[in-house]
């Protein structure tokens, strides 16, 4: 069923991309570099590429003006590259900045399409232009006419350096050249705008500079020096000469028919052109590469001819436009209600198909229905033995739990029991460790014995705590007390292991005093804990750090501050599968030595610093060492009431990290041969990773052998 709608769909699909496909052909996107926009000869052009767009629905004109800086123009290009256009149009602002973009353009394989302006380069795929040449000297000639070969001139040139201003000065200055008696007295650039223009012919004017004739290099500089004339010289003669001759109120064939210009040179802008070389070079069809665009003059002869022309096809193309748009809505329409039909049709099949397989459908129903009802009966059967199956695993659960929980107090009694032999044992054992009357040898035994019992009993005790955390029956008593002394007694309490095993132990602290709330017992535990593990996995000559940093503030709102105590070891290290784990009540990792005894050690510390509502963070890599970092929160209002006492509560330390067998002259260790006379003792290699041991097999041997002592099978 499923894959029969899948075949439907998809079918849709295919009926309406094909209709999609069979209307639409690859779009094409020209990129339009105008140096400007703000005149009306730059406008006109534009409006013409529109135009002339309409008549090819495949391409997009996206324009970008330059605004007469030939720098953003460049910028305007790479950003017109970079959105990826498929053919350019440009317009320069000036020849020489913008030659080096147009190679770079036609060197990338995109076709260059330059309008108006030349370029200092001939890699470009067509060009449009007028002939500016040609038209300074038909502006020279028709200068010479009306001033019948004698006058003063004043030329209004364009931006200096674009290829037409200097093509049109050149053609113009070669007719006056024949005319001894007409000569340029004054010429300034105007900028291409009527800013520009208005300036200059004000500074002539300002100057008292005597002319007969205004040669402006476009209609607007042209218009706007008459504009300057009437305003300061009203009634002087004068004749005005402009370029473009372009339609409309602003252009320069209404100002001829208006009287503000004598004549104005006809000069297209090649607009309409440029889109129609465009789609013939994207569409591979023939084009000219050199399009030079023809000139007439338009005086008062000729000037209501041609408005009345222009009129007449601005009419039409408004007419062509409208008739465009409706026809665009009709193909719209038609598309639409062809798309209608097809679903339509579709729509027809699919119920055909549907009301046959919902015949089909309730056939099977019925076929479904009869063996449901027979594998409905099998399931409840098989429910049945299912539930009769849970309840004896619930009961078998309950009992194991049960008697688990009997094991354990069970255990736990025991244990408790042991407190008291074991308290008896270590005191009379430390009485004998003070006593005068015993061999050194005697004295070392005594105390392998007490140290021990001690281990023994901190076990046991660490049992006890294990089952009252299990029952919530541990409460935590906290006084306030020196941290830094706190700690400092910690490093006493470790200082001979350091000693023995040569290891590098540092006590830094960034205070010297610290008031701070905590239960002494419990966090001499963990520390004793913590720095046990460290010096039992750093090897001899290792290094160990223990850092107080300065409090700082919580993140908990509860808390004002928190202060940070960092244990670092340089030692083994800790495999990154274990770190997640290490707190884990009972949890030992195969196959490594780091986690050896009963797994309760860490798994309370974490316990202890949460009671104080603290945390505990561990960072370790292989090889490089295991730090521990404990943050605990100053003063006590995160404390309740009954967890508070007033003074210093009594707590039972823990054992030391390793006492001295001996405080004699050569209560030193062997790790090597044990010197003794005589060369021919037997050599007897002692391995045992419990150093308490291999010390005891050592002293069972006495001195009538030489002995030899390792920790493990690789040692």
């Amino acid at each position: 069923m499923h894959r029969f709608w899948t075949t439907i769909l998809a079918f849709v699909f295919l009926l309406t991309l094909c209709q999609h496909q069979a209307s639409a052909s690859k779009e094409y996107t020209i990129g339009f570099s105008q140096c400007t926009t703000s005149d009306y000869w730059r406008q006109t052009m534009q409006r013409l590429m529109e135009i002339e767009l309409s008549f090819y629905p495949d391409m997009n004109l996206i324009i970008k003006d330059a605004q007469d800086d030939s720098d953003l123009q460049i910028t305007q290009i790479e950003a017109l590259l970079e959105s990826g256009i498929d053919l350019l149009i440009i317009s320069p602002n000036q020849s020489e900045p913008i030659t080096p973009i147009v190679e770079k353009v036609y060197q990338m394989g995109i076709p260059v399409i330059v309008i108006d302006r030349k370029v200092n380069t001939d890699q470009y795929s067509a060009y449009i232009g007028g002939n500016n040449y040609k038209i300074g000297l038909e502006a020279g000639r028709y200068a010479a006419k009306l001033l019948n070969g004698s006058g003063k001139i004043i030329e209004i040139r364009g931006l200096d350096g674009s290829s037409p201003a200097i093509e049109r000065r050149k053609g113009f200055t070669e007719i006056l050249a024949g005319y001894p008696n007409m000569e340029i007295v004054y010429s300034e650039s105007g900028q291409w705008n009527w800013d520009g223009a208005r300036r200059v012919m004000e500074q002539v004017i300002q100057e008292g500079i005597d002319f007969d004739l205004v040669f402006g290099y476009n209609d607007v500089m042209a218009k706007e020096a008459y504009e300057v004339k009437e305003t300061y010289q009203p009634g002087k003669p004068a004749y005005f000469l402009g370029i473009d001759g372009l339609p409309g109120d602003q252009g320069g064939l209404q100002a001829v028919i208006d009287g503000k210009l004598d004549a104005t040179f006809y000069y297209p802008t090649g607009g309409e052109k440029a889109i129609q070389i465009a789609h013939k070079i994207l569409n591979d069809l023939p084009y000219e590469r050199e399009n030079i665009l023809e000139t007439i003059v338009i005086d008062s002869t000729n000037a209501e001819v041609l408005k009345l022309q222009t009129d007449q096809v601005e009419l039409l193309q408004q007419k062509i436009e409208a008739q465009r748009s409706v026809l665009d809505i009709q193909i719209s329409k038609y598309q639409t209600q062809r798309l209608i039909l097809i679903f339509t049709i579709v729509l027809l099949a699919l119920i055909v198909i549907l009301v046959f397989l919902i015949f089909n459908a309730f056939r099977n129903k019925k076929l479904a229905n009869l063996k449901l009802e027979a594998k409905n009966a099998k399931i409840e059967k098989q429910n049945v033995a299912i539930k009769e199956q849970r309840d004896k695993l619930v009961e078998v659960t309950q009992q194991l739990e049960e008697a688990t929980q009997t094991k354990l107090r069970f255990f736990t009694n025991i244990s408790h029991e042991f407190r008291t032999p074991l308290t008896l044992i270590t005191g009379p054992l430390e009485n004998l460790m003070h006593s005068e009357n015993f061999s050194a040898e005697q004295q070392r035994q005594f105390k392998l014995m007490h140290r021990s019992s001690l281990r023994l009993l901190r076990l046991v005790n660490q049992l006890m705590d294990f089952r009252k955390l299990e029952n919530k029956q541990m409460k935590l008593i906290a006084s306030e007390l020196d941290l830094i002394d706190f700690l400092k007694e910690k490093e006493e309490s470790f200082a001979y292991l350091a000693e023995k095993k040569n290891i590098d132990f540092q006590f830094r602290t960034e205070i010297e005093r610290q008031a701070i709330w905590i239960d002494r017992d419990k966090l001499d535990k963990v520390f004793f804990n913590l720095l046990s593990n460290a010096f039992k996995f750093t090897p001899n000559n290792g290094k160990i750090s223990l850092l107080v940093k300065k409090p700082k503030a919580a993140l908990n709102k509860l808390f004002e501050k928190e202060i940070e105590i960092e244990i670092r070891d340089f030692g083994e290290g800790i495999d990154e599968k274990y770190v997640g784990r290490i707190f884990d009540r009972f949890f030992q990792a195969e196959k490594s030595h780091h986690f050896k005894g009963t797994g309760l050690g860490l798994s309370l510390s974490k316990e202890f610093v949460e009671m104080h509502q603290g945390q505990i963070r561990l960072e370790s890599q292989v090889g490089q060492g295991t730090t521990f970092t404990i943050i605990l929160p100053l003063g006590k209002e995160h404390l309740k009431q009954e967890q508070v006492a007033d003074t210093d509560t009594a707590y039972e330390p823990n054992i030391d990290a390793e006492e001295p067998l001996s405080r004699g002259k050569n209560s030193q260790r062997q790790t090597d041969i044990q010197p003794a006379s005589g060369q021919n003792k037997p050599l007897i290699l002692v391995v045992e990773d419990v150093a308490d041991v291999r010390e005891y097999v050592r002293t069972c041997l006495g001195d009538q052998h030489k002995i030899l002592e390792a920790e493990d099978g690789e040692s």
